[in-house]
């Protein structure tokens, strides 16, 4: 997670962050706040298991507190964990009918569809 120069304070400046990961925006029933310091980006520990479940969506709530102990947050779009590939579709060489044998020796034409993914949209 990286939120460099997403906070600023001019009159006392930011002392601190805190991030957490939420299934809603504001939320840490995810991950709970983990204290950073001055830093502007953290990760996880790998060593500990998020328990993300696939086609879920998440969100990364980072706090920052100023000099004087104000607090302010700020949340990330949703990302959504996708972990497995689509789903296989077809491809028929020769246009719209599979065809077994080619004779031009200059082009192909080619065909697929049916591809589909559960969880995201496939690009």
């Amino acid at each position: 997670v990286n939120w460099e120069g997403l906070f600023s304070d001019l009159e006392s400046g930011v002392k601190e962050y805190a991030w957490c990961i939420g299934s809603h925006p504001g939320h840490d029933d995810v991950m709970p706040y983990v204290d950073v310091g001055p830093e502007e980006k953290a990760s996880s520990d790998p060593g500990s298991s998020l328990g993300l479940h696939e086609g879920h969506s998440y969100f990364v709530i980072v706090k920052a507190t100023n000099w004087a102990g104000l607090v302010t947050t700020a949340s990330s779009w949703g990302f959504v964990v996708e972990a497995s590939p689509p789903l296989p579709g077809f491809v028929h060489d020769g246009g719209e009918e599979d065809i077994d044998y080619q004779y031009d020796l200059a082009t192909i034409s080619v065909t697929w569809g049916g591809f589909t993914e559960p969880h995201t949209d496939i690009v």
